[in-house]
């Protein structure tokens, strides 16, 4: 990257890089939540770990941009933004170690229909940003249409997320096992994952 300082289109050509390996970090833990919940996806999780490990590297050269960031609210909004893509990283490698903590154990009956459902939820919001940055250039609307499409989905989780703190609460009468501990942690992290995605969609859609 040059010294130069950036302007809107090459910060926006930025996200959308940084956006796209993490549609591929999402695909990865998505289709290994769905082959433990319900056997039909295929996953190789050592070679899909050292994937999604070669993503999260790749990641990190693109946050040098802050040096390029012009000083005004374009660049603070551009540093907002990747403060969220921050903390969308950091959940997702919470997210890895844990599924590394639960291999060749069973899930619990009662997460799998709720915890698959939220993880294809979070790899579509992933989505849904990576096209509201990548089509920008094509498309004047596409900042607000993803916005709406992130909330829309961060709500759908919540909402998820309510149904199996309530399964919790009657099955296992407030003590969890460790396995259902550490899947409602996943369960916690991927929530998070979609609310700074709303808040990453709603800081870009103010570019």
């Amino acid at each position: 990257m040059s010294e130069e300082v950036l302007d809107k289109s090459q910060i926006i050509d930025e996200l959308a890089l940084i956006a796209g390996h993490f549609v591929n970090i999402a695909a990865a833990v998505d289709n290994e939540i769905c082959r433990t919940i319900q056997g039909d996806c295929e996953s190789d999780w050592d070679s899909a770990r050292d994937a999604v490990g070669e993503e999260f590297q790749a990641i990190s050269p693109h946050f040098r941009m802050a040096v390029n960031l012009p000083s005004n609210e374009l660049g603070i909004t551009a540093l907002e933004a990747m403060s969220s893509f921050v903390r969308i990283r950091g959940a997702f490698r919470r997210i890895v170690l844990m599924i590394d903590m639960l291999r060749d154990v069973d899930f619990h009956q009662v997460y799998m229909d709720s915890l698959g459902s939220i993880s294809k939820k979070v790899h579509e919001a992933v989505d849904a940003l990576h096209t509201m940055v990548s089509s920008y250039g094509e498309n004047r609307d596409a900042f607000t249409e993803g916005r709406i499409a992130i909330s829309r989905i961060e709500r759908q989780v919540d909402e998820e997320n309510i149904i199996i703190s309530r399964q919790i609460e009657v099955t296992e009468g407030g003590d969890s096992p460790f396995v259902c501990y550490v899947m409602r942690k996943i369960v916690g992290e991927l929530e998070n994952i979609t609310d700074y995605l709303r808040d990453l969609a709603e800081v870009v859609e103010g570019l």
